[in-house]
């Protein structure tokens, strides 16, 4: 590769890490604004609360553009304080896990609720006070930590294809990336091989051992007895083509 194909190169990974890097700050953002909903959360609890009543109630459906129907849930209150009138829309600061049609059902049109509100800012409100999501945290930290992931995997790659010099980076992920297959690597495409490791595993997370020993067991098994699903099923569709070509044979 001449010197112009790789400043292209270099250029091409350095656009493409830029994008994860977006990304993750866009993580970032969402974790700390989940951070400040579950703090505002946590202050709802304390709030004064009065009675209102539901004025909007139903489930909107929708679809993306691959066609996949999405249903959300429209619900709107309205509660006065000191004589002066509000309407609020919130459920629960930073999301409710359950599904729209549950959240309809919990607070049909024209229902008595109990509205918390902020005694400073009375516009303010929420149905369900004092209960604190991570939705938005969990979002944000995926978002973080998976965009981190990418973003070092791809750099790695790229810069083996343009045969860079190898750093410090490099040879961590080398050894890392050894380390997580070294379990496939053993077992030599055996299934049985893996089954023992993967049981082997389990048995362990399941002793009263120290959290040092038994969480990495619980990790093992999980990560592991996925490649087991994997390879089993890699066996099961190299027996159905063994038939197949048994049965052209025989043909």
């Amino acid at each position: 590769m001449n010197s112009k194909e790789l400043a292209k190169a270099r250029t091409q990974r350095k656009a493409l890490l830029f994008i994860w890097a977006m990304i993750a700050l866009a993580g970032l953002a969402i974790t700390l604004w989940g951070e400040y909903q579950k703090e505002e959360a946590r202050e709802s609890a304390n709030w004064p609360s009065v009675t209102g009543q539901i004025i909007t109630s139903f489930v909107i459906s929708s679809r993306n553009q691959d066609g996949d129907r999405y249903y959300s849930a429209e619900i709107e209150y309205k509660y006065s304080v000191d004589g002066n009138a509000y309407t609020g829309n919130t459920v629960r600061i930073g999301g409710h896990p359950y599904s729209a049609h549950d959240a309809v059902r919990r607070y049909p049109l024209y229902k008595e609720v109990s509205v918390a509100h902020n005694p400073v800012k009375p516009s303010r409100s929420v149905l369900e006070p004092g209960i604190i999501s991570n939705e938005k945290a969990i979002l944000g930290i995926s978002m973080i930590g998976g965009s981190l992931f990418m973003g070092i995997l791809f750099n790695f790659i790229l810069r083996r294809a343009t045969h860079e010099e190898t750093n410090l980076s490099d040879r961590i992920l080398t050894l890392l990336f050894k380390t997580l297959f070294f379990p496939f690597t053993i077992a030599n495409g055996n299934p049985l091989i893996m089954a023992v490791m993967v049981g082997t595993a389990f048995w362990i997370a399941t002793l009263e051992i120290h959290p040092a020993i038994t969480w990495p067991a619980r990790v093992f098994t999980a990560a592991y007895g996925l490649g087991l699903v994997f390879m089993l099923w890699g066996c099961f569709l190299g027996w159905l083509m063994s038939l197949a070509e048994k049965s052209k044979r025989s043909a």
